[in-house]
C-alpha cells in the first residue's frame, strides 16, 4: 500500500532541525549534481558524440587498411595504432577523472556532513529559510525555479547551480516528504508560457 500525498495546508510549515547525511547519501548527493552539471553544460552528450566520431574514424581507418584501399600498408597500420592508443588514452582519462571526484567527494564528507548537520531548514508559506552558524539565508517563493524528489532527497531549485537540499531520512517518512513536495510546488510560481 502506498501513501499519498494530502492537500497542502495554507498553514501548514516543515521545520528540520539538521540535514544528518550518511557518506551514502552524500555520494548520492554528489551524484546529483554532476549528472546536473552535465545537463546543464552538455558536456554528457558532447562527450558521447566526440567519442562516438572517434570510434567511428578508428573503424573506418581499420577497414579501409585492411580492405586493400590504401596503398601503403605499414602507414595504415600506425595510423590505426595511433587512432587506437589516443581513444585508449581518452577512455582511460575518463575514467580516471571519475574515480578522482568520487575520491575527493569521500575526502569532504567529513567537513562537508559536519556543516549538513548544523544546518537548520524551516518552510512556510512565506518561504524557504536556511540557517548555519555562518548565518541564515531565505528566499521567497518566487525564487524557486523548480521542486524535485531525486535519489532520496528533496530539491528546492532557487538558482540555477545549487538547490536548497533536503534528505528524505530527514523528514522522517513518505508521507511527510510527499506533503512538502506539495506544498512547495503549490507555492512556487508557474512556469512562464
Amino acid at each position: 500500500m502506498t501513501e499519498t500525498a494530502e492537500a497542502p495546508d495554507s498553514d501548514e510549515s516543515f521545520e528540520v532541525p539538521n540535514l544528518d547525511v550518511s557518506e551514502e547519501q552524500y555520494r548520492r548527493y554528489c551524484r546529483i549534481m554532476m549528472r546536473d552539471q552535465q545537463r546543464r553544460l552538455g558536456r554528457h552528450y558532447s562527450f558521447w558524440v566526440f567519442a562516438t566520431g572517434v570510434g567511428v574514424a578508428f573503424v573506418g581507418a581499420a577497414a579501409a587498411a585492411f580492405a586493400g584501399a590504401v596503398s601503403d600498408r605499414g602507414a595504415a597500420t600506425i595510423a590505426v595504432l595511433a587512432m587506437a592508443s589516443y581513444l585508449a588514452g581518452f577512455w582511460f582519462n575518463h575514467a580516471h577523472a571519475w574515480r578522482r571526484y568520487w575520491r575527493t567527494a569521500a575526502q569532504t564528507y567529513s567537513d562537508e556532513a559536519a556543516l549538513w548537520r548544523q544546518t537548520r531548514v524551516a518552510i512556510d508559506g512565506a518561504g524557504i529559510r536556511s540557517a548555519t552558524p555562518d548565518g541564515t539565508t531565505s528566499w521567497e517563493w518566487s525564487a524557486v525555479r523548480e521542486v524535485q524528489s531525486r535519489d532520496g532527497f528533496v530539491l528546492l531549485w532557487v538558482g540555477k547551480r545549487n538547490p536548497i537540499v533536503i534528505p528524505d531520512s530527514a523528514l522522517g517518512s513518505s508521507a511527510r516528504r510527499d506533503r512538502l513536495i506539495a506544498f512547495a510546488k503549490a507555492r512556487r510560481p508557474a512556469a512562464p508560457s
